[in-house]
This record gives C-alpha cells, sequence and structure tokens, in this order.
C-alpha cells in the first residue's frame, strides 16, 4: 500500500499537512485545519478551523438530521454533513472528501447514511467540485440504512480499496474498489474471523478505522473494528488483513480479489 486515508487522519496535500472534522451538535458542518511541522508531533500548534465545502449543506439527497427532523425545503444550513475523509491523490494533484449525508423515507424505523464526494485543486480549500450534486455516490442501494466510516487505502498496483461501514441495525463491514475514486465497484461484505463470531461483537460490529504499518518489504493492514454482544454492549477489537501479503506486488484486482476482504484478529510481536 502506498497510501491510505480515514476520517480524522492528517493528510499531506501539496507540502501541507491538513485535518478534517464536523462540528456538532445539530446538522453539523465540516471544517479543516492545518498545521506547518512536518511531520505534526502531539505538540504542534494546529490553526483555527476553517469551514469548508459549505455545498455538503445544501444537497438535496441529505434532508433529514437524526434527533431534528426534516430539512425545510428553502433552509440550507440544517442539511447534515459529517465523517470528512481526505484523499490526496498523488498522481492527479487533486485533493477528494467523502463525507456523509442522510435522509430518511416516511415510515422507515431508521434513517439512510448516503456518501458524497467532491474534488478541490484550490490551494485554500474555497473551491471545490461537487460530483454527487443529485445523487449520492452510494448509500441506499447498498443497504436500506445507508453506508458511513470508511476508509480508502491505495495499493501499488494503482488500485483503490474502499473499506466500510454498512447499515446500523445489521451493521457490518463491506469493501469495494475503484481506479480513480470517482466510479466505485459494487460493496461486498468482508469476511471477518473467526466466525461464529466471537462473543464481544456477536450482535453487529462496523465503525471501521484501517490504518498501514511497514512491516519491512511488505505492509500490514490493521482495523480497529467496534462490536456489540447480545447485551448492548459496545468493545473495540483490533484485525489485520489476511491477505496482506499480496499488498507488496503488482496484482491485477477485480472485484473479488485483492486486498482487505477477509480479516482475523491482530497478533502483535513483542
Amino acid at each position: 500500500l502506498s497510501e491510505s486515508a480515514r476520517a480524522c487522519q492528517v493528510v499531506v496535500w501539496r507540502g501541507r499537512h491538513l485535518l478534517a472534522f464536523q462540528s456538532y451538535p445539530g446538522a453539523s458542518e465540516l471544517f479543516f485545519a492545518t498545521c506547518a511541522d512536518s511531520p505534526p508531533t502531539p505538540d504542534s500548534a494546529w490553526s483555527s478551523p476553517r469551514r469548508f465545502l459549505e455545498e455538503a449543506n445544501a444537497l438535496p439527497w441529505s434532508n433529514f438530521v437524526p434527533g431534528v427532523g426534516y430539512a425545510p425545503d428553502d433552509s440550507s444550513r440544517v442539511r447534515r454533513a459529517i465523517d470528512p475523509t481526505l484523499v490526496a491523490d498523488p498522481e492527479t494533484g487533486v485533493l477528494h472528501c467523502f463525507f456523509v449525508g442522510t435522509t430518511k423515507k416516511e415510515g422507515a424505523a431508521k434513517h439512510c447514511n448516503l456518501l458524497g464526494h467532491a474534488t478541490c485543486v484550490d490551494l485554500d480549500l474555497k473551491i471545490w467540485e461537487m460530483r454527487t450534486c443529485n445523487a449520492p455516490l452510494m448509500g441506499a442501494e447498498v443497504h436500506e440504512e445507508g453506508v458511513e466510516n470508511i476508509s480508502i487505502l491505495k495499493e501499488h498496483d494503482g488500485t483503490w480499496t474502499m473499506i466500510l461501514s454498512v447499515a446500523l441495525r445489521d451493521q457490518h463491514v463491506a469493501y469495494c474498489r475503484s481506479s480513480d475514486l470517482c466510479t466505485w465497484t459494487p460493496a461486498k461484505r468482508c469476511k471477518i474471523l473467526p466466525q461464529p463470531f466471537e462473543d464481544w461483537m456477536a450482535a453487529k460490529h462496523g465503525a471501521p478505522s484501517v490504518w498501514v504499518e511497514e512491516c519491512g518489504l511488505r505492509c500490514r493492514v490493521r482495523m480497529a473494528l467496534m462490536g456489540e454482544d447480545l447485551n448492548g454492549y459496545t468493545s473495540i477489537g483490533i484485525f489485520q488483513a489476511v491477505d496482506f501479503n499480496m499488498l507488496s506486488t503488482h496484482t491485477n484486482h477485480t472485484e473479488d480479489n485483492g486486498a482487505c476482504t477477509v480479516w482475523e484478529p491482530a497478533m502483535f510481536e513483542n
């Protein structure tokens, strides 16, 4: 793997360190901060938050805010935008932002989270091209309760892999692939070992956060995963991709092979 990104991860783009996040409570808006230190440390100073991608709060398909209700047709500030994930494409120099909006069908038990996508080449992050103006990138076609909590990895052959959380009540983890960050294969469920699931994640699991660790000539891919047991208690577990060995080779991926389709409990060396 050569690149990775997930929500609330520092991203380097054109020599700048960027950290994107959201405001709470209510509809939520997107903000970013910059750091002059390279690399940033826990003691580094960050700039004041600046709002960006205001278009995400005005999308017609994101019209419901949990705990608030439906957005009035004439209002843009109550349309939800959360979970910004920045991805810097080293080949094109374009900065991508994936984010989550929300809708809800009348009478549905749960709302549906939908994935939006925009791109930017403006160093000040003021000018964006919204690629999901009229419809989300994905969501309801994957599950009636949608998708959220994405992480994106780039492999050495140029393939981008997205790991995402699917649904709310039947929450689980899926993957999809892209060659350009704009068009993605249909999401398919990841296999989490062992099966049947351990007690701490017997009810459901999701909210993945994925990162890459260098291991000599290979890369090891880790994933922190939230699980819920049958009594409603939640825990965090660490997994690793079973198929990480092929990540250091130039593999011709198809929709069903490649990295991050099968995960097992992580093993750590002393």
